[in-house]
């Protein structure tokens, strides 16, 4: 949930990897050439250089990869593929296999080793959550990685091709013979097979270049090339030699001299193959002319399986839709239209008499007010690695100097430094990560703690476990969608670090309380939330937070869109071993007065 915020990169989700292995491309993680196949894209098919995200590497003493934070280039919700609908689906695939052929052109153009690279990329884990959308536009993550043991054989490395992105392969190119390449290219100069030994490259013919997907290649009924018939786009390098040896002996074979008599008696039947094939051509072209008979193109098993999942789909979510739309008409109701006032109460000035207040009852905290005290102590982080990567989320106020956020929102910082911005506090500040969960796992304890350095600031959130279904609440944060139209964010970003942007609030309900698999609480609300977001309070009525906003889910099938966040019971363990005390307060909100600093913070 949290976001890059630079002219670049924006975060779209962190992994924790165990058994996944890195696709190598010549004794290099295809991983850590991220640069040099995004500068071959820019360079060669500037339209696609979005859309493999970056990744951001951990690793451990193995150098095996632990964890992976995945950035895109342009913010936005990220929809995962297994969560688009029917249209979106078909327009995302025909953008994908317009990259492919492009991709396959530009091999076929270039020697430049980069454009290989780039299809050591087009393993990844799951098609249906980490081929994602942005604005329209596929981004893929998880890339060049695939499960322990699939890079040993070609076979699992195909059929893991044809379940995610071989699907959109245009026409003409196998999957198989994209497998043949990639194991190629990921065990050249010495990569070691499944038993140890080092893989013979040595007696393998050289990879020759691609040639482009033309319309020729495509047609099944397109005449043959000159010395044969045309092989396929993707020939694996073992077949590519074989033939190549074939076509120069037969080349160099001489052709023996045909005797005069036997080529007499031969003359006169040369013309009977040709004479079968325009009868059987003419019976095939009669055929065609019956009624009822339609002959379709060749449509590639890959393809076919796409549109029957693609109608699948759609009709499930058709039926789901109609379901929902009879159960609302089904539990329609009628409201009566609210009562005109009581005018005979209004006194002759035009006001009415001041309703007596029992001063055992305690005042209760106006929306004005805690509007205000969530504008004070919600804070924009930005957090970057000391390059133009840089990620922001939201976070506030426990302490004087405390402030809470999540800790995907953090991750990508230079040894825990980030910049703390809000009104209040008059701009920009420095900030030292000081603790962090064990890690940022969907439904885990994901929070971060970061002490703000400098003067200790007045405006800071209790802590309140008293969620309940159906209970008003407030999400606080700072957005991306909502922050590349604010005009003081982007000063920021130009280095106008007095300049702070506006905090964005939203208003819901709590939907409900869920237990996440790994026990903690979880507070599920319908107000609207989106990148930028993450770290951010989710507020009562009284200013209390009971949750840290930290995801979000949706389902284009069953058009739902749902909102998490994570429930102050785990903040307030995870504070406590970091042994920290904060404002906690847990009674009903209805029968207790704003605390003071909620008072102080709202004059």
């Amino acid at each position: 949930m949290g976001a890059f915020v630079t002219e670049q990169q924006f975060f779209l989700k962190s992994i924790r990897y165990s058994g996944e292995k890195e696709v190598f491309f010549q004794q290099r993680s295809a991983l850590e050439g991220f640069e040099d196949g995004q500068n071959f894209l820019i360079g060669h098919m500037p339209r696609y250089a979005r859309l493999f995200a970056a990744p951001s590497l951990k690793r451990d003493g193995d150098e095996e990869i632990t964890t992976c934070a995945w950035y895109g280039f342009e913010p936005g919700q990220a929809t995962p593929w297994g969560a688009l609908g029917q249209t979106d689906k078909v327009r995302v695939a025909n953008l994908l296999r317009g990259f492919f052929k492009d991709l396959m052109t530009a091999i076929d153009r270039s020697n430049d080793p980069r454009a290989r690279l780039i299809l050591c990329w087009l393993p990844i884990l799951s098609l249906d959550q980490d081929l994602m959308v942005v604005n329209g536009q596929p981004v893929l993550t998880n890339w060049g990685l695939v499960p322990r043991g699939t890079m040993e054989f070609t076979d699992k490395l195909a059929h893991r091709l044809m379940h995610g992105l071989g699907q959109f392969l245009p026409e003409g190119v196998d999957v198989p013979d994209v497998a043949d390449l990639i194991a190629v290219e990921h065990r050249a100069e010495g990569q070691t097979d499944a038993d140890g030994s080092e893989a013979d490259t040595t007696s393998s013919a050289p990879v020759t270049a691609i040639p482009p997907v033309s319309a020729a290649s495509q047609d099944p009924e397109s005449p043959a090339s000159p010395s044969g018939p045309v092989s396929p786009v993707f020939a694996g390098a073992a077949h590519q030699q074989a033939q190549a040896a074939s076509m120069a002996a037969d080349q160099q074979r001489p052709t023996p001299p045909l005797p005069e008599a036997q080529a007499a008696r031969r003359s006169p039947r040369c013309w009977l193959p040709v004479l079968i094939a325009c009868i059987v051509a003419l019976l095939f072209l009669l055929l065609l002319l019956l009624p009822g008979i339609l002959v379709f193109p060749n449509q590639s098993t890959a393809q076919a399986m796409l549109g029957n999942l693609a109608l699948e789909q759609s009709e499930a979510a058709l039926r789901n839709r109609i379901k929902d739309l009879k159960s609302e008409l089904a539990n329609r109701s009628c409201r009566a239209p609210r009562p005109l006032p009581d005018l005979s109460a209004v006194t002759p000035s035009g006001t009415a008499p001041a309703t007596p207040v029992d001063p055992a009852t305690p005042a209760q905290p106006t929306v004005t007010d805690v509007v205000t005290l969530l504008d004070q102590a919600t804070v924009l982080i930005v957090a970057g690695d000391g390059t133009r990567k840089m990620g922001s989320g939201s976070g506030f106020f426990i302490g004087p100097d405390l402030i809470v956020t999540n800790r995907h929102v953090v991750e990508a910082s230079n040894e825990g430094h980030v910049i703390v911005v809000n009104k209040a506090l008059g701009g920009a500040r420095k900030g030292q990560v000081i603790a962090t969960s064990a890690n940022s796992n969907l439904g885990e304890q994901d929070y971060a703690l970061v002490r703000m350095i400098g003067a200790p600031f007045s405006h800071h959130l209790s802590l309140s476990k008293s969620g309940s279904k159906g209970q008003q609440i407030y999400a606080a944060g700072y957005p991306s969608i909502f922050m590349e139209t604010d005009e003081h964010f982007l000063k920021l970003l130009a280095g106008v670090v007095t300049a702070a942007p506006d905090m964005v609030l939203t208003q819901g309900i709590v939907t409900v309380l869920q237990d996440s698999p790994s026990g903690n609480r979880m507070v599920l609300h319908s107000a609207d939330i989106s990148p930028g977001n993450s770290g951010g309070p989710l507020a009562d009525k009284c200013g209390r937070v009971i949750g840290v906003n930290t995801f979000v889910k949706t389902s284009s099938e069953q058009q739902v869109r749902l909102n998490f966040a994570l429930k102050s019971d785990s903040l307030l363990s995870f504070l406590s071993a970091q042994g920290v005390n904060v404002d906690q307060q847990d009674a009903a909100c209805e029968a207790n007065a704003p605390p003071s600093r909620q008072a102080e913070a709202a004059e």
